[in-house]
């Protein structure tokens, strides 16, 4: 099967989410924020109804404190989608890719190279909604967007990336 494809920035970034799912680490991450945002969610309440029933008076840092609380998760996912867009921009050449997969290995080229990767030299692989990603390591994979393919392809794609590189999921960490 051979594909030719311009990796977008939307590929990129749904790329990044699937690899982020695939990591529990970040899946902690995200559940703190949710409950940052709802505790400062109910410190601000408490702190606007015992404000207003009782003679305490709140200080400016009580309502800071409330309000950092809240916005902590929508700052942690811009600065997501900021680190994705320069990360993006700096790897992107911005030019179309020629991806060849057959029994042997993967072929790629492009204007500037070109190269061949062994599926033994993958260590596994994720399929999401929008994209498969074939890793070498831990955190570095291969995105390659089912944009391109109808049915058909995607379930070929699916066999042959089972068979070849057999493991789901993200790689394990590598010990030294």
């Amino acid at each position: 099967m051979k594909a030719k494809f311009l990796l977008s920035y939307s590929d990129f970034a749904n790329a990044q989410r699937l690899h982020a799912k695939q990591n529990p680490t970040e899946t902690v991450a995200n559940i703190t924020m949710v409950i940052c945002a709802l505790f400062g969610t109910t410190l601000l309440l408490l702190l606007v109804f015992v404000h207003g029933k009782a003679n305490r008076h709140s200080t400016v840092l009580d309502w800071a404190g409330c309000i950092f609380l809240i916005l902590l998760p929508f700052a942690r996912i811009g600065l997501q989608s900021l680190t994705w867009k320069r990360a993006y921009n700096r790897f992107s050449t911005g030019q179309e890719c020629t991806v060849e997969f057959d029994s042997k290995n993967l072929s790629f080229s492009s204007d500037y190279s070109t190269g061949e990767t062994l599926w033994p030299a993958f260590k596994s692989y994720v399929e999401g909604e929008k994209c498969f990603l074939l890793y070498i390591a831990q955190g570095r994979f291969l995105i390659f967007p089912k944009r391109l393919l109808d049915a058909d392809q995607i379930s070929e794609l699916r066999t042959l990336f089972s068979e070849k590189i057999g493991r789901v999921g993200m790689p394990d960490r590598v010990k030294t």
